[in-house]
């Protein structure tokens, strides 16, 4: 008989190196610095990411509380926000002070940002597997087995927790037995880098979204760099972008006139990408036997504005500070108890937002009241703060509890 692969263990096992992933070792480690952690990612570090590249106060705020604000140095900070509607309806302003974080974001390539994050997991003792990939697993005995393979090698890792945090189509979640999103819960977005100019033929300073006619409840955005350039892209339904036999590419070539036609000026359009979001009417359970969901995996993004770092990255911190200490226990139960801790805080926490974000994004499929709650919004700054804290940050709804709707 041919022997298998070697057999390593790990105290956890994290698939997926992006934000969430690389946060949720980093805080592992952090709590228990004698915790074995392996971070897995199919792709090497620096990669290309597709995404709208900004930050929001929310995840400078978890970047702060790690002891990681420098990561973002060199990005662009950005202090305000334009929402435009359909019927020429528009809103701007400085953005709001979001709980104690500051009022600003910043805009930085994910390219950047993650490799960052990913390096500053690693300097903390967290085992590189970068190159790797998820080949599948199952609880044997007191354990999960995971699988990793890569070209002409194999691993077998024993752990006492697997956490997918990889991404939309994430082979841990299938491996679980959960279904993805359908296309009525997932957004599909394409991203490019352009120099854009404003009619008064100044770079972009503001973080810009275009709630378009065309693709409510969806939208086009522009976010400037640090460089002189811009993020600019499209996110839209992916049901409605099939019903109506839409490519990405066309979706962004519609914007970009659209801009052009209101006096922007867009050239040097590259690095065009298309990714999927997978938004949290379709959130699935988070903590399994020996295994948990983070991130997109587990579908923690914002169905209105399409944010999702900032809710993987947190969940990947609530996971640390759940399940630290029962790691070492030897015991189902006290691990079992941690991961569903986990789960019930994280949906105790965000819950009522991300209700109310999806109530957002679909009373905004009407043109007529998409108008209206933007003019309300530019005589009450009150009401321009709520919309600016539902897309980057955890406001709720005072009408919206426990998963009811109330008079």
């Amino acid at each position: 008989m041919t022997p298998g692969p070697p057999v390593v263990d790990y105290d956890v096992v994290i698939i997926g190196a992006g934000p969430s992933g690389s946060t949720a070792a980093i805080a592992y480690k952090q709590a228990k610095p004698d915790l074995r952690i392996a971070l897995v990612d199919k792709a090497t570090f620096p990669r290309e990411k597709a995404c709208g590249d900004g930050l929001g106060p929310g995840v400078l705020g978890v970047l702060e509380d790690l002891g990681l604000s420098t990561i973002v140095d060199g990005g662009n900070q950005v202090n305000a926000v334009e929402v435009r509607g359909p019927r020429g309806t528009s809103v701007g302003g400085a953005l709001p002070a979001l709980a104690d974080k500051g009022g600003f974001g910043v805009v930085i390539e994910r390219r950047t940002f993650d490799h960052r994050l990913h390096q500053a997991a690693i300097e903390v003792g967290v085992s590189d597997f970068s190159g790797w990939r998820f080949a599948g697993g199952d609880i044997v005995g007191d354990a999960r087995i995971v699988d990793l393979s890569r070209p002409g090698e194999r691993v077998t890792i024993s752990t006492s927790l697997l956490v997918g945090a990889d991404g939309a189509s994430s082979r841990v979640r299938a491996s679980l037995g959960v279904t993805r999103n359908t296309d009525r819960h997932t957004g599909v977005g394409i991203r490019a880098y352009a120099t854009v100019l404003t009619p008064a033929r100044r770079p972009t300073e503001a973080l810009m979204l275009d709630f378009q006619e065309e693709l409510n409840p969806g939208y086009g955005w522009v976010f400037p760099l640090r460089d002189g350039r811009a993020n600019i892209g499209v996110f839209m339904v992916a049901a409605n972008r099939k019903k109506l036999g839409l490519k990405t590419t066309d979706l962004l070539r519609s914007f970009v006139g659209q801009l052009e036609a209101g006096g922007y000026r867009v050239s040097d359009l590259t690095s065009a990408r298309t990714y999927l979001l997978p938004y949290t009417p379709g959130l699935p359970t988070l903590a399994y036997e020996r295994a948990a969901l983070i991130g997109d995996a587990a579908s923690m993004i914002n169905p209105w504005s399409g944010e999702g770092i900032f809710y993987g990255m947190e969940a990947g911190r609530l996971l640390a500070a759940e399940t630290a200490e029962d790691l070492r226990s030897g015991e189902d139960a006290a691990l079992g108890t941690g991961l569903q801790r986990f789960e019930d805080r994280f949906r105790r926490r965000f819950s009522q937002h991300l209700k109310t974000c999806h109530l957002a994004h679909r009373v905004t499929r009407s043109k007529r009241i998409s108008a209206g709650i933007l003019r309300v919004a530019k005589r009450e700054r009150r009401v321009f703060d709520y919309l600016v804290s539902l897309m980057f940050e955890e406001a709720g709804c005072p009408f919206i509890a426990r998963g009811r709707t109330t008079a």
